[in-house]
């Protein structure tokens, strides 16, 4: 077996690294899911954790409808509500 690069082994911390972050993501979304009163609470907390983690400051869920198509579950996260005010309109 050889030995890794430096630049490899900078993909390879980089790469733990994210793989951590995800699976504390996911530990967080996955309890505050099982102790939610209803899935519009779940979802909320995911896209709330999700927006947190990345960074992002917009989360929107969406759901598909009895025909298959998705449709606004009228889940948001919104860092600035002001500033992405017509971006949530044009998309409810």
């Amino acid at each position: 077996m050889g030995h890794l690069t430096p630049s490899e082994l900078e993909r390879t911390d980089a790469q733990l690294r994210w793989e951590r972050r995800a699976r504390e993501l996911l530990q967080r979304i996955a309890v505050a899911a099982a102790a939610a009163g209803s899935w519009r609470q779940a979802m909320q907390t995911a896209v709330d954790e999700v927006c947190r983690s990345t960074g992002w400051p917009i989360g929107h869920v969406l759901r598909r409808d009895d025909a298959g198509d998705l449709v606004t579950a009228h889940i948001w996260r919104l860092e600035e509500g002001e500033r992405f005010a017509a971006f949530r309109q044009i998309s409810d």
